[in-house]
């Protein structure tokens, strides 16, 4: 059953207002219908009740609220056929729109691609990507009514909400909502769960990032911050062939870079030999410089540039594969990832550093 945009106006009311009650929801029955079935028997509950919130991001490129709903399936498509989750991660998910969406029944541990208990945990997470903006108004209002509403549910308090990175090694969620979060946000939460008055103010939350003069060697420290890779090997390729899987991202987040090695015997065919990256939902291809660069799932094998809705971003794609399936030898895909034109000539050079770095000496 579809509900009504009116009831999901209550939820602008309520921040205004300060109510305590919880804001409506949209069950999982209801918006993945075209998802993949959950799989309860990898999942389990919650040994000690909740006892804390925790605020994520799906790091995904911002979207048009009409394809928040198709963000979802294909969020909860990942974590249980590729993640090899029971299903989506997280217990409730905010869209653009400011709807709230319920995710994983909340009675059972969420999921983590970062080391942390997951026992306790109401995990919940806004539709997007929050390191350079913040979400949309009507997002952080939903998120901050649904916070307080948890927290009253749970017998909790403002401290026990904290961000991904606040328990995990991870950027999530996203430097300009983790900058809110510190300054104003623990405060507006905590006059929410209050019942007081409280109102998100997008302008005096705003982050300011100074513009770098100059790209820094690779070797400078902690700026580059490791992420976890989006490239995956075949399907059945045994861990010692994998040779390296590595993602990085620029101090400014304004660029990726990554490879991945793999190792082959000479056993295998070409087309087994081929290192997959899935498009996105909202992604499409911009260049295709070689016949067959996809296959007939949308998987990167080859070589082409790829953007997001808006032109978010661009991906320049670079693979090989030995051409005698006969012959042992390896495999490799390179990416750069770019917010700008600008980003791309600005970091350009550092990503020819970090490629020279790769040391593929011993590859035959």
């Amino acid at each position: 059953m579809r509900l009504p945009l009116g009831v999901f106006l209550l939820i602008g009311i309520c921040a205004i207002l300060g109510a305590a009650d919880p804001p409506p929801t949209v069950p999982q029955s209801v918006w993945a219908v075209d998802g993949t079935r959950p799989l309860p028997e990898r999942m389990k509950a919650h040994l000690k009740g909740i006892t804390s919130v925790v605020l994520h991001h799906t790091e995904s490129p911002n979207q048009p609220p009409a394809m928040e709903k198709a963000r979802l399936v294909g969020v909860q498509r990942f974590h249980i056929e590729e993640k090899g989750w029971g299903d989506i991660a997280y217990h409730y998910l905010i869209g653009p729109s400011g709807t709230i969406y319920e995710g994983r029944d909340w009675r059972l541990q969420g999921d983590s691609g970062t080391s942390y208990d997951l026992d306790g945990r109401l995990l919940i997470c806004l539709v997007g990507s929050f390191t350079e903006q913040l979400p949309e108004a009507a997002t952080m209002q939903s998120m901050i009514a649904l916070v307080a509403a948890k927290l009253h549910e749970h017998g909790l308090k403002s401290a026990d909400v904290v961000t991904h990175r606040m328990v995990a090694a991870t950027d999530c969620p996203g430097d300009a909502l983790q900058t809110w979060f510190d300054t104003a946000g623990r405060g507006v939460i905590e006059q929410a769960y209050e019942g007081q008055p409280w109102k998100f103010t997008p302008s005096a939350n705003a982050v300011e990032r100074a513009p770098m003069a100059e790209a820094p060697p690779l070797d400078s420290g902690a700026v580059f911050l490791e992420i976890p890779s989006l490239a995956k090997a075949p399907a059945g390729t045994p861990e010692g062939q994998i040779i390296k899987n590595q993602r990085v991202r620029s101090p400014d987040g304004a660029a990726e870079f990554a490879v991945i090695v793999v190792r082959w015997t000479g056993s295998e065919t070409v087309a087994d030999r081929r290192i997959r990256w899935a498009l996105s939902e909202g992604e499409s291809i911009t260049t295709q410089e070689l016949d067959g660069a996809v296959d007939a799932e949308g998987n990167v094998i080859e070589r082409y540039a790829v953007t997001g809705s808006g032109d978010s971003y661009i991906r320049y794609f670079k693979g090989s594969s030995p051409a005698d399936h006969a012959a042992p030898g390896y495999s490799i895909l390179w990416e750069l990832l770019v917010r700008s034109p600008e980003a791309h000539e600005f970091w350009k050079p550092a990503y020819e550093a970090f490629k020279a770095k790769v040391d593929l000496s011993g590859l035959k």
